[in-house]
């Protein structure tokens, strides 16, 4: 997956923020390479062709990667990450503020699939309203 020319973004943080991320990614185009979580757990809900990375195994690509943090508090561990040695970190509102000012990228892929996947996001926009893990409508008018 890795690009001579771009870094490999990895995805810190599985929850509902981290699954919105990756499907608003996805649609702009933008491959995700890793999810990471310190829950190991998780790494059984990784989406499409991505790796999961433990905390630990991240040190190993801090010259390559940019660091999406998509947690609630996430300053404390961007701050973390920036002590190890990454040089891109960003966290998940500023990342979908600008993609809000973009087009999202025409990708011939298979219809299905990507109906299935809108479906996906969907659902999980859904549980994520109703169990009150995140309230997105708090996130959009963030993005505002």
């Amino acid at each position: 997956m890795k690009n001579d020319k771009l870094p490999l973004v990895c995805i810190y943080g599985m929850g509902a923020r981290g699954i919105y991320l990756y499907f608003s990614l996805y649609e702009y185009g933008i491959n995700v390479d890793y999810f990471a979580d310190k829950d190991r757990r998780k790494k059984e809900n990784v989406l499409g062709e991505t790796e999961f990375l433990s905390y630990e195994e991240l040190s190993l690509h801090k010259k390559d990667m940019k660091i999406i943090v998509a947690i609630e508090q996430y300053e404390k561990l961007a701050e973390e990450f920036t002590k190890m040695g990454f040089v891109e970190v960003e966290n998940d509102v500023s990342v979908l503020r600008r993609l809000k000012q973009i087009k999202p990228a025409k990708i011939p892929r298979k219809i299905d699939t990507l109906n299935q996947i809108l479906d996906l996001k969907t659902a999980v926009e859904n549980w994520a309203i109703h169990s009150g893990k995140i309230r997105l409508d708090n996130l959009y008018h963030t993005l505002g």
